[in-house]
């Protein structure tokens, strides 16, 4: 779920892992993005030894949330100094369906409008189909400027 429904059982846990040597992160929508005290506990966070905000954006998010709700968001998580990447959801085995061209689009449009490097997509990509694996599997993955027509 959400984790800043609970935002206080976060920073309990985050209490509880604060010593141990690692990078913590935080998975959200960025449903938050036009409320003003998210400005303080995303300075929190970063207090509490977050590293980075993961916005999640995809196809089905953005029925949920507004695009101009999570420019918000990414706004916010900008001027806080966290390091900030896009997250989605590849709800097909390939690229060329409508649904996943809507998502590629959209995650690219605004990492280009953010300069927002890192790119994570999820996907269910079967072993056979390599060009979606290399394309996706990467973290930091460059979006090419269009999806390449499907092979035949």
């Amino acid at each position: 779920g959400e984790v800043f429904l609970h935002s206080g059982m976060l920073f309990k846990y985050l209490k509880s892992i604060k010593e141990l040597d690692i990078k913590k992160s935080v998975v959200t929508n960025g449903y938050w993005g036009e409320l003003e005290p998210f400005c303080d506990i995303l300075e929190d966070l970063k207090r509490s030894g977050i590293f980075e905000i993961i916005i999640e954006y995809d196809s089905y998010h953005s029925v949920f949330i507004e695009e101009k709700i999570l420019k918000k968001a990414i706004e916010k998580c900008i001027a806080s100094g966290l390091k900030l990447g896009l997250k989605s959801f590849v709800t097909s085995k390939n690229l060329y369906n409508f649904i996943d061209n809507k998502t590629y689009n959209m995650v690219k449009r605004l990492a280009g409008n953010y300069d927002i490097k890192d790119i994570i997509f999820e996907d269910r990509i079967e072993e056979n189909n390599l060009y979606n694996h290399m394309l996706l599997k990467n973290k930091y993955t460059i979006l090419p400027d269009k999806i390449p027509q499907k092979p035949l």
